[in-house]
């Protein structure tokens, strides 16, 4: 943090406009920034509390091309020793290539402009965002109020999206020793209800990353219009936004790899029936290497079973797929239990579980 007088900070910001949100007493604005070799490089500048100091500083020692760059964080000294010292962090001004206007441009505007995103488009700015906080949740800061005015657009080509995510004012350290929060933050419509009388946590992004889905994809705050596209992405979507923390991915990079799994991004993720198999929904080398050895050793076993009546085992090599792809894939299993059996984490593997082994019991008289 630099302490700045007042007089300095006037010779060394020009601001030149006001974009204090309604409602908020914080005062945020754009401005140009001279530079010691002459430079103006325009920049937000926004108020910030005095125990948002760590958070901002905190951001200061890295950088993300899916966050707006944090560069400096201010005290604004004064002989007038009556009132507290103002405190300002100095923000990349994040103006979007590609958008035909001058000014900043939020995803809000973007698609009310624009109209709802293509599946592909909203899970590529999705993978962003969680590109974005990966870093920050590993420092162990959440941001608590992802949302549509807090992600800017930064590349507005419709063949190369690009956001950035803003305003870490309501960011806070996780503490896994408080019960819950002090203060409350967040917007209604993509704020996870654990912040409302819980403590939160890295899946609270994650909630609001889902309900963030929901509004690329069909230009509504989540509640008012159903999305129904690929059942993939739908049931990641209510995965991300289950009421029960514990039944939601429990990280942005979680959450990312099944993202990417859905893009089909790598060859693997691409070919049919193999993508649904347990082992080869991830980008684990490892795991997938297990499961190549695993379903190997079960074909040698079908095989040396059954000798030489092939056609009898591949009908009992496709009878025990059927409930690894089927039952075994939670996107699947989804769309067939009814919602109060999905959103308790509990409930959902329970059920999944005796659903696999009467399905093997199943297969094993079939067999016999």
């Amino acid at each position: 943090m630099r302490d700045i007088s007042e007089k300095a900070f006037e010779l060394e910001f020009e601001v030149y406009r006001d974009l204090t949100p309604e409602k908020r007493e914080k005062k945020t604005f754009a401005a140009n920034w001279l530079q010691p070799d002459g430079a103006v490089l325009t920049v937000v500048l926004k108020e910030i509390d005095e125990k948002r100091i760590p958070v901002y500083e905190l951001l200061l020692r890295q950088w993300n091309p899916y966050i707006a760059e944090i560069y400096e964080v201010l005290r604004v000294t004064s002989d007038d020793r009556t009132k507290p010292y103002p405190y300002y962090a100095v923000i990349e001004y994040v103006c979007p290539k590609g958008s035909g206007e001058e000014g900043t441009l939020s995803l809000s505007q973007y698609i009310a402009k624009n109209g709802p995103l293509s599946e592909k488009q909203a899970m590529l700015l999705a993978i962003q965002i969680c590109e974005g906080l990966k870093p920050v949740h590993r420092c162990g800061l959440i941001h608590r109020d992802i949302k549509p005015d807090n992600i800017m657009m930064a590349c507005c080509f419709p063949d190369s999206l690009r956001v950035k995510i803003i305003d870490f004012g309501g960011g806070k350290q996780y503490n896994p020793y408080i019960i819950a929060d002090t203060t409350v933050v967040g917007t209604v419509g993509f704020q996870a209800p654990e912040s409302l009388s819980g403590n939160t946590t890295a899946r609270t992004d994650v909630y609001s990353i889902g309900c963030l889905l929901i509004f690329m994809l069909t230009g509504h705050v989540p509640g008012v219009v159903k999305y129904n596209g690929s059942h993939e992405l739908v049931s990641l979507i209510e995965k991300a936004t289950f009421l029960d923390p514990f039944a939601r991915y429990s990280s942005v990079d979680l959450m990312e790899r099944w993202l990417r799994h859905i893009l089909g991004e790598r060859r693997m993720d691409r070919i049919p029936l193999l993508r649904e198999m347990p082992g080869f929904r991830t980008a684990k080398a490892w795991k997938e290497i297990l499961s190549v050895l695993g379903y190997l050793f079960i074909l040698i076993a079908f095989i040396g079973t059954w000798g030489e009546d092939v056609k009898a085992a591949v009908l009992v090599l496709f009878l025990f797929t059927v409930p690894i792809i089927v039952i075994g894939n939670p996107g699947n299993l989804m769309r067939f239990l009814p919602k109060w059996c999905r959103q308790s984490a509990v409930r959902f593997v329970l059920i999944r579980s005796v659903l696999i082994f009467f399905g093997y019991i199943i297969i094993s008289l079939l067999a016999s």
